[in-house]
């Protein structure tokens, strides 16, 4: 064995050597304790703390389906982000001589958890929140669907699905639904807001309402109607983002769908 005694960095050693002490400084805000070497330029290798534990980036791996994770080898410690499922965009109900627009669907709330020890688990159950999609021509749409790790350790919540405005002719706007609520983890968000749907007349324009963004951007855009537009709505984009609402003069029409939720997995040795 051999013993190495606190001290602050030594000079440069000769060339072609490496010089290991034990520094009573250590390098990083705030300093802290570390065994470090020192080559003939002066450069400095951190080999380790004592006082705090190092990890290092092994790998980072996205999921978008499956249910259950297997770490890499060796990995010590896990950073965990989930987003939820998008919702689905209101519907159009049908019109004749007026108008029915659908507000756009909540964008998924986002949560995530760092994770150590006996948390790190092989394997591990997860759940992928799916876009909302079911919402009927015409019908509110569907919410997202959350996404979990290890069934209630984290939960990011989905997104709302869209409201519908009946067919009519008046000037009015119907406004979205509530945002999806903070989830679980050392870091929880809730979802976006859509954006509401609005009315001028039933014969001469409307618009229907964007989806909410998820953490990636990409909600659903909006559909505008003029004179003999039919029906229509735009899809979510981006991993948790809700649909855009759909808009029609005439026949009913279906929300644009949300897109399904992810999970980040940052893994570190």
């Amino acid at each position: 064995m051999f013993r190495l005694t606190k001290r602050a960095a030594p000079g440069n050693p000769p060339a072609n050597t490496l010089r290991v002490y034990y520094d009573s400084t250590g390098l990083g805000t705030p300093a802290a304790l570390a065994l470090q070497a020192i080559d003939e330029s002066g450069n400095k290798l951190m080999l380790g703390h004592f006082a705090i534990l190092d990890y290092r980036l092994i790998d980072i791996r996205v999921l978008t389906s499956a249910t259950s994770f297997v770490p890499t080898a060796g990995t010590r410690a896990l950073w965990v982000e989930c987003v939820g499922g998008g919702g689905q965009g209101g519907g159009a109900a049908t019109s004749s001589s007026s108008a029915s627009v659908g507000t756009g669907g909540g964008g998924g709330g986002y949560s995530a958890k760092w994770l150590t020890g006996a948390a790190v688990k092989n394997p591990t159950t997860y759940a992928i929140g799916a876009g909302g999609s079911t919402g009927g021509a015409g019908a509110a749409g569907q919410a997202g669907g959350n996404t979990t790790w290890d069934t209630t350790v984290i939960v990011a919540n989905g997104g709302a699905g869209g409201l519908v405005l009946a067919a009519g002719t008046s000037n009015v706007a119907i406004v979205p639904p509530a945002v999806a609520a903070a989830g679980t983890g050392d870091h929880a968000v809730a979802g976006s807001l859509a954006t509401f749907g609005y009315r001028i007349s039933g014969t001469v324009l409307g618009w229907s309402g964007m989806g909410g963004i998820g953490p990636f951007g990409g909600g659903g855009g909006n559909m505008v109607i003029a004179t003999t537009s039919n029906g229509g709505a735009a899809l979510a984009g981006a991993y948790g983002a809700g649909g855009g609402g759909a808009a029609t003069l005439s026949t009913a029409a279906t929300g644009g769908a949300g897109a399904a939720g992810v999970i980040r997995v940052w893994e570190f040795a």
